[in-house]
Parts: structure tokens; sequence; C-alpha cells
């Protein structure tokens, strides 16, 4: 019974990490404007980077920031994105609150 608790909250982690990444890589890919915007689209250079490579990026700096981990190998570069991590990391807080209960 407990197994199957931890497997399904596990499962909701890593697709609200999957949505909260892909949200965040949307917003970051839409408000670069040119190549020399300093955002987390160009400093990361996910230009260059196939799908997957981008996916795995923004799934992973979800995941630490929804934890609140935040190891600091990917972070946001502009303002905008520095507000939706906010609010990123707010969600996080009371999803792993939710969670631990």
């Amino acid at each position: 019974m407990y197994m199957f608790r931890v497997v399904s909250l596990l499962l909701a982690l890593l697709s609200l990490s999957y949505f909260v990444g892909t949200l965040f890589f949307i917003v970051s890919k839409y408000t670069t404007h040119s190549e020399e915007d300093f955002t987390f689209y160009n400093e990361y250079g996910m230009r260059e980077l196939g799908d997957t490579d981008n996916l795995i990026r923004v799934v992973y700096f979800s995941f630490t920031t929804l934890s609140t981990i935040g190891l600091g190998d990917f972070n946001p570069k502009s303002e905008i994105e520095r507000i939706i991590t906010i609010f990123i990391l707010l969600f996080g807080v009371v999803c792993f609150s939710y969670i631990m209960n």
C-alpha cells in the first residue's frame, strides 16, 4: 500500500516537473527577441540543441526549483524568468509540504 502511494507521488512529481519546465521553456523562448538577449534560452544554448536535450534541461531545472534544492547550474537570467521562478518556488514548497504530510 505504501509503495503504491510512493510511486504515485513520484509520478505526480515528475509530471509536475515536466509541465512546469515546459511552461518555463515556452516563456523563456518567446520572451527572447534576439540572439543578444540575456535569457535562459540564449544563455544555455537552447537554440542549437534538439528537443530532447531542451526537455531534459528544463525538466531538470524545474525539478531542482520545485524541490527548492536549486543547485545553481541552471538559473533564470531575465526579470520575467525570475518572477516566474518565484512562483515556481512557492508552488514547490506547497507541493512538497503536501507530499510530506
